[in-house]
């Protein structure tokens, strides 16, 4: 669920990048980086999404991607909390509300779900690895 959300995430931003270079020059982030900035972060979360779903890598994927769930949660709640702040533009195209508030209250939401989810995964694949490790030294 959460691959999937990643590779239709970085799929919007293809079709839109206006809404996430529009965060950045709030974040007062140069402009000679918003290019970058967005190719780096659809290749990141497009490759993050690829792997999740065909569950390579997972040992390190998914703590990698709890990791960059947080950060989005805390640019979310800045500029949730920021009253002139766009729309976060975290899905691109796919956007579900016009109101940047609800938006980026609505990001903060369904990324501590995909957090919850990203957690348990991990626990659930340590136990799994740990599982084959005990049945080995029988």
């Amino acid at each position: 669920l959460i691959g999937v959300f990643f590779v239709l995430a970085a799929l919007g931003k293809t079709l839109d990048s206006g809404q996430i270079i529009a965060v950045f020059t709030f974040l007062k982030i140069p402009d000679v980086l918003h290019s970058a900035l967005v190719m780096g972060l659809i290749l990141f979360e497009l490759t993050l999404g690829v792997m999740m779903i065909f569950q390579l890598g997972y040992r390190w994927v998914l703590p990698l991607s709890a990791v960059l769930l947080v950060f989005f949660i805390f640019v979310l709640g800045y500029l949730f909390f920021s009253p002139l702040a766009p729309p976060c533009g975290c899905t691109g195209s796919f956007a579900v509300s016009e109101d940047p508030r609800t938006e980026n209250l609505l990001g903060i939401c369904r990324n501590f779900l995909f957090l919850g989810i990203n957690i348990y995964c991990w626990v659930k694949n340590r136990e799994k690895r740990r599982s084959r490790r005990r049945r080995r030294t029988f």
